[in-house]
């Protein structure tokens, strides 16, 4: 069975918190936002080795079936099995790159300090985009509904589908998700996320630049798997959602 890991289990695994069990047919396996998480993390300037020892545990753990392409691609790959990703601007082999050579205990200096710090800068642009994507229209809505028992338009129920949509084609050079894409490839997904909307919507919840990776995590978890999560915000909405046979738990 696949077991697609949130970034804070390979935080375990790396300092020996959890020790992964590989019996019955098992296999962890890592995904590009954990990866770029790890990334840009505060903490792999101030406690780089912690850092690095999760790095070193999906290196050990999931060096075969790491997920890398980042979630537009993946979703592009999904709706096309013969698309082709091309890392136009290099971020995605940068990324993978240096967190490889902070792994293999390269001091964080110089020039790989300064590409670093630029890089992080224009991540955290595109997760404050997302975020403030989610909230505005959660805003928009909010001010043409003021009873919040009334029944919603399909509007709003695909709210969250048309900003992965906008993702993709704005990601990808103008691609997008063709008409038929199947959504019950990221069911999980899907239904996580229209939940998490309708709660930003009818309170005064605001989704923060790192609730993206949490809830864009969840694309890569496919009918069949499980996923494994020791946050319980997000354990919780998981099983309001109705979800809950997606969730690992161990013994």
């Amino acid at each position: 069975m696949n077991i697609i890991c949130d970034t804070n289990i390979w935080y375990y695994i790396g300092d020996k918190s959890i020790i992964p069990q590989k019996e019955n047919g098992n296999s962890l396996i890592a995904i590009f936002p954990s990866i770029e998480e790890l990334f840009r993390s505060d903490k792999i300037f101030n406690n780089t080795n912690y850092v690095a020892n999760a790095i070193r545990a999906i290196m050990t753990n999931s060096r075969q079936t790491i997920r890398s392409l980042p979630p537009e691609a993946y979703l592009k790959k999904l709706d096309d099995p013969t698309y082709v990703f091309i890392d136009y601007k290099g971020d995605l082999n940068v990324i993978l790159e240096i967190t490889q050579r902070i792994a293999n205990g390269q001091p964080i200096e110089g020039e790989l300090k300064d590409t670093m710090l630029k890089l992080i800068e224009y991540r955290k642009q595109v997760l404050q985009k997302g975020a403030t994507f989610f909230n505005n229209e959660a805003d928009r809505i909010k001010k043409e509904y003021t009873n919040k028992n009334k029944p919603k338009t399909t509007e709003r129920i695909h709210v969250h589908r048309e900003f992965i949509e906008s993702i993709v084609e704005t990601r990808l050079q103008n691609e997008k998700l063709s008409k038929n894409f199947d959504w019950t490839q990221i069911e999980l997904y899907d239904y996580a996320a229209k939940l998490l909307f309708h709660k930003i919507e009818i309170s005064t919840m605001k989704i923060q630049p790192n609730d993206w990776y949490d809830i864009i995590n969840l694309i890569y978890v496919a009918p069949g798997e499980k996923y494994w999560t020791r946050e319980k915000r997000w354990i919780n909405l998981i099983k309001e959602a109705k979800m809950e046979k997606y969730l690992y738990k161990t013994i």
